[in-house]
């Protein structure tokens, strides 16, 4: 039992350095108008402003903003469709 503990509280250390780098990365390569874009998606997609972005409502998201562009048949972009080729080859 106590290997599990020690397991969940080195995964949640792990997470938590991953958090911070990547924090770190996007400041020192954003610029200002960038990082207020990204914070104000966030925002949008964060239905409940908890500070976390919850599977539910990155679908309602992903329902509201993203989909519709693939009702509408535009589906991918010719670069997506040579990415997509490339990886079903690998």
């Amino acid at each position: 039992m106590n290997d599990a503990i020690t397991n969940m509280i080195d995964c949640t250390i792990e997470n938590k350095i991953q958090e911070a780098i990547l924090s770190m990365i996007c400041h020192r390569t954003l610029n200002r108008e960038d990082l207020e874009n990204l914070e104000y998606a966030f925002l949008c997609i964060d239905l409940d402003c908890n500070g976390v972005v919850t599977f539910d409502e990155f679908q309602k998201a992903y329902d509201q903003f993203y989909k519709p562009q693939f009702a509408k048949d535009e589906g991918f972009s010719d670069e997506d469709k040579q990415y997509s080729t490339h990886f079903k080859s690998v």
